[in-house]
């Protein structure tokens, strides 16, 4: 081990050379008595200078040359080799107090503070599994609603939403369940269920969609489903309609509820009889659950555009025994 750097400045070479006052030079004698370090420079410093007077010393008149002067100093090189210069570290480490091995055991720390900022940078940068959460409930949005609208209204006819003013809403936008609709007086819903399925909605309507359906309070509905249409329930105050892929036309009015099939089947259901309806044909729903051929009333009025359905005639026929088949089921 090394041994420590003496603190105390002495000028060996002035005392060699006997230049130092006699206070100075009693003082560095009694500090080369208690250091054994400064001694040995001391005795480091006398051999040195002997050295360079015997190999320096020529004749009285005689001028060393250039060969001689660098055999001597080649011969005090060999006699006394310099002490390799400490490096920085050991510097700092001598200027600290500390012995020159201390460097391995403070390497040793800087290392593992070294890896372990490394491996907390690797960890930050690393993404963690986020912790599990509640899902909050979704929000009805386009992708989530099957059923998307447009509007055709004259100016300031708007689609509202709920009752008294209601909301009015954009000419474009998705139906969300729970709420009721009114339609304007001039105006029609074009409305897309599943985005094939077609319903136009007029005479004032008021509606709401559902899980189960289209709820149908009043107004007129036109339908053309195809087979993705099938779920689809329309309910009226009447009863319900279930359409097997199908085109049918729907006209709710407070006394009863007019059911004309155009093509394909429904099924009508009040909560007391339920019928099939195979054929183009109408059928009444009224109140009291009876499901009827004929309606005379002043408040059943049909208005279709024209194409929609089959001619006079045939609305005017009844069902056929075998297509219109009441079960006389309960709902």
């Amino acid at each position: 081990m090394n041994e420590r750097p003496c603190p105390a400045s002495l000028d060996f070479q002035a005392y060699v050379d006997d230049q130092l006052e006699a206070p100075a030079r009693q003082q560095l004698e009694a500090h080369v008595r208690t250091c054994a370090r400064c001694a040995r420079d001391l005795e480091r410093t006398r051999a040195f200078f002997a050295d360079l007077q015997v190999v320096c010393a020529v004749g009285a008149g005689d001028l060393a040359t250039p060969a001689q002067i660098n055999r001597v100093m080649d011969r005090l090189a060999r006699a006394h080799p310099e002490r390799p210069a400490s490096p920085r570290w050991r510097a700092w480490l001598e200027a600290l107090g500390l012995s020159a091995d201390a460097w391995r055991p403070l390497l040793a720390g800087a290392t593992l503070l070294l890896l372990m900022v490394a491996g907390l940078a690797f960890y930050s940068a690393v993404p963690r599994r986020a912790p599990p959460t509640v899902a909050p409930s979704p929000t009805p949005t386009l992708a989530a609603s099957p059923f998307t609208y447009t509007l055709s209204a004259p100016s300031r006819q708007y689609l509202l939403e709920g009752g008294g003013p209601g909301r009015a809403l954009p000419v474009q936008g998705v139906l969300q369940t729970g709420r009721v609709y009114h339609l304007p007086p001039m105006g029609k819903l074009f409305v897309s269920y599943k985005s094939e399925n077609r319903l136009e909605l007029s005479q004032q309507a008021v509606f709401e969609v559902s899980d189960s359906g289209l709820h149908l309070r009043t107004g007129d509905l036109m339908c053309r489903l195809q087979k993705s249409g099938r779920d689809l329930v329309i309910h009226t105050p009447a009863g319900t309609i279930t359409p097997v892929g199908t085109t049918f036309f729907v006209e709710v009015r407070p006394r009863s509820t007019r059911v004309t099939l155009e093509k394909g089947r429904v099924i009508l259901r009040t909560p007391t009889e339920t019928v099939s309806l195979e054929r183009p044909g109408t059928l009444f729903m009224r109140p009291d659950g009876q499901i009827t051929t004929h309606f005379e009333a002043s408040d059943v009025s049909i208005r279709l555009p024209e194409g929609h359905l089959p001619g006079p005639r045939t609305l005017e026929r009844p069902p056929q025994p075998e297509t219109a088949t009441s079960l006389r089921e309960g709902y």
